[in-house]
């Protein structure tokens, strides 16, 4: 173990690594049943953490029992723990299209979840990014994706939004697949994902309640999320007899800086008849619109209200607060850890395709319209 095991740029926490290095050594028998771990301070040192990060590492590693504290004496390694004889790894695969995928704002807490979970049933997790190009190996007319990772995995975890086609991959070499966040090809497939589509219901509701009848929506090249979400928008204006027209959908995109661009190039041909509410396809989308209405010199909320989706950690802090949909991105890592899991140890399990409520955080960013 050394400083340069732990990757401070990576989303996992550095009380995980710490923690996934120490499970290592002792599943690889460096320390065995009823041996002392080297003291905390030597073990911050060799990490390059504070004493803090560690125990809470070590703490992590008590409730799994596979270290006990003695008063005194220091952390040793329980009895009966066994070492490990074959890898035990698990692969999430997610789609690269600008920068790391585990550094987005959204992602990174997905991962988490998936990390905890791997860690406390004791499988290890190796992420691997994929641009589309790199999914095929060849140019025929049904091409054959590479799968992800280079690395022997027990099953994978596909995130967002990689092809059907690579699921369909993992399956023909019997490997278990669980899709994150992205709706199942077919009923063989489990997933998990957000309600995308009650979601953007709820809070287009929101804004019919406070009063608003002219309502923009900025989403994203047609896919199964945006679609899902602007079918809520769509459902929401249309139980409330609010007329939506055509040239109110901007195209832009999931990132802060195409919706930006987008909504600017919006408010230059309609400047003269604006809509009182702009609902984005999530909470990036929605910065960017909070950024390109300052630009014009538009209040939010006071000449337009603004609303995401997701409740990342931007949207608290925007300026002002963003009202968004909560997505339990923990949970949905967590939940999909654990179903991948059931069907590697149980083949047999009946595949569950599970929806996850988000819940309506209504901040700043909203309010009745004053036109």
């Amino acid at each position: 173990m050394s400083k340069s095991s732990l990757d401070p740029s990576q989303s996992v926490p550095l009380y995980l690594q710490c923690a996934n290095a120490l499970r290592k050594a002792i599943r690889g028998g460096k320390y065995r049943p009823g041996d002392f771990l080297p003291p905390e301070r030597d073990l911050s040192r060799q990490f390059g953490v504070t004493r803090i990060t560690l125990r809470k590492a070590l703490a992590g590693l008590a409730a799994e029992g596979l270290v006990e504290n003695v008063p005194g004496a220091g952390n040793r390694v329980a009895a009966g723990q066994p070492r490990e004889t074959s890898s035990r790894i698990i692969t999430c695969a997610m789609l690269r299209q600008a920068g790391l995928p585990m550094l987005s704002p959204y992602y990174a807490e997905l991962f988490e979840g998936i990390q905890d979970e791997a860690a406390a049933r004791r499988y290890d997790v190796v992420f691997a990014a994929a641009s589309l190009d790199s999914l095929w190996l060849n140019n025929r007319p049904r091409p054959s994706p590479r799968i992800p990772g280079g690395i022997r995995t027990l099953g994978a975890l596909l995130v967002g939004g990689l092809t059907d086609e690579l699921a369909l991959a993992y399956r023909k070499k019997g490997l278990p697949v669980v899709l994150v966040d992205k709706p199942s090809p077919g009923p063989e497939f489990p997933s998990i994902i957000p309600d995308n589509a009650q979601g953007a219901y709820l809070v287009t509701r929101h804004l019919l309640e406070l009063g608003h009848r002219r309502l923009a929506f900025l989403g994203a090249p047609p896919d199964p999320v945006s679609q899902a979400r602007f079918s809520g928008f769509r459902k929401a204006l249309d139980e409330a007899g609010v007329a939506f027209d055509a040239k109110d959908h901007i195209d832009a995109g999931y990132t802060s800086d195409l919706a930006s661009s987008a909504l600017k190039r919006y408010l230059a041909r309609h400047a003269r008849t604006l809509p009182t509410a702009i609902v984005a396809i999530n909470d990036e989308a929605a910065i960017g619109a909070l950024q390109a209405l300052r630009a014009a010199r538009l209040r939010v909320p006071d000449d337009v209200s603004v609303t995401g989706f997701d409740d990342i950690p931007w949207a608290l802090h925007s300026v002002p607060p963003l009202t968004t949909m909560k997505v339990p991105r923990r949970e949905m890592g967590r939940v999909a850890a654990q179903t991948l899991i059931a069907q590697i140890e149980s083949p047999h399990t009946t595949p569950i395709r599970l929806v996850l409520q988000t819940d309506l955080i209504v901040r700043a960013s909203t309010a009745a319209p004053k036109r």
